[in-house]
């Protein structure tokens, strides 16, 4: 996997949706348009191939006028192509910014370097949630002006702790960076708010600052991944998972409540809740009575997804907890 670096974006290019990207660039493409000039912005977008609204965010953006300043990333044209996350001979390229040797790893080493010999004044990386999630920030660092630019987008923030090799966590060393989570990639209101914040950061001589008061922040402390093997979301699938939890992204989720539903004589939970050390803590969140899957503890569940190809992927949803300084 090689890295293209190009100093213009070329004719038509903002007519492309991301299906035909990888027709259009060949591959992963850095766009250097900072025409030598200082403070640029650093935008990524379609780390993962299916979430395409930060794309179409900037083809809206920079189709109104002017490119101002910024090295725009695009990352996953490959998956994009055909609207899936990640390629079955991928690594995540949202997983590969803490080094090791894997193409991911080393493509996303190669767009760093180029980035610390730009200083950008903000990194901005555009998501989209599968699931129904209200638009949200993702940070790593509390630092006033990540909190500034967190807070222009939502009151909304999540503190990352399962950070895995996240690009944010990578140039949050070097310069103030955020994660738009924008909404589904279904609603057209996810690609209008991704242009919309380009436009306000490109007027930006300095990153707005911001308290931790101002906003609304959670931290991300369990992960929940599936076992089950054929766990679905129909009624009758070994392990059943419920569609309607949906809702309850960013909302509190009581104790007792049903979480999924085993087959008849089927062992365990199915699934795994695992905290950003690693540790085991199924038990501590599920109890199994009979055939249904309770929760044990109340949570807050985020970016729980109906999409299962991506929950087997990468997991079913996140337990949140109100993070308090």
């Amino acid at each position: 996997m090689r890295l293209t670096t190009r100093y213009a974006l070329p004719d038509g290019l903002l007519d492309c949706p991301a299906p035909g990207l990888l027709y259009a660039l060949g591959g992963p493409t850095l766009f250097d348009l900072t025409r030598g000039l200082a403070d640029p912005l650093f935008v990524s977008v379609l780390q993962h191939g299916n979430e395409v609204s930060g794309w179409d965010g900037v083809r809206q953006f920079l189709a109104r006028g002017s490119v101002p300043p910024m090295l725009l990333y695009v990352g996953n044209v490959e998956a994009a192509r055909v609207g899936a996350r990640t390629l079955p001979h991928q690594h995540d390229f949202n997983r590969a910014w803490n080094g090791g040797e894997t193409p991911e790893a080393r493509l996303a080493r190669q767009v760093t370097e180029r980035a610390l010999e730009a200083k950008p004044r903000l990194a901005i990386d555009v998501h989209n949630n599968t699931g129904a999630n209200p638009h949200y920030s993702v940070l790593t660092d509390l630092e006033a002006r990540c909190l500034g630019a967190a807070a222009v987008f939502s009151h909304l923030a999540l503190l990352a702790q399962h950070r895995d090799g996240i690009q944010t966590e990578r140039f949050a060393r070097f310069c103030p960076a955020v994660t738009l989570e924008t909404g589904r990639v279904d609603d057209p209101d996810s690609a209008k708010r991704a242009a919309a914040y380009l436009a306000k950061a490109s007027r930006w001589e300095e990153v707005p600052q911001a308290s931790f008061a101002e906003l609304t922040v959670y931290r991300n402390d369990v992960r929940v991944v599936i076992e089950e093997p054929d766990a679905d979301f129909a009624a009758d699938a070994p392990l059943a998972l419920r569609p309607e939890l949906e809702r309850y992204n960013f909302e509190r989720l009581e104790s007792g409540n049903l979480f999924a539903r085993r087959a008849a004589g089927a062992a365990g939970v199915g699934l795994r809740a695992i905290d950003v050390s690693g540790a085991d803590l199924t038990d501590f969140y599920f109890a199994v009575e009979g055939n249904d899957v309770l929760l044990r503890e109340p949570v807050y569940p985020s970016m729980y997804t109906q999409d299962i190809a991506v929950a087997r992927q990468d997991c079913l949803c996140y337990f949140m907890a109100p993070y308090h300084r």
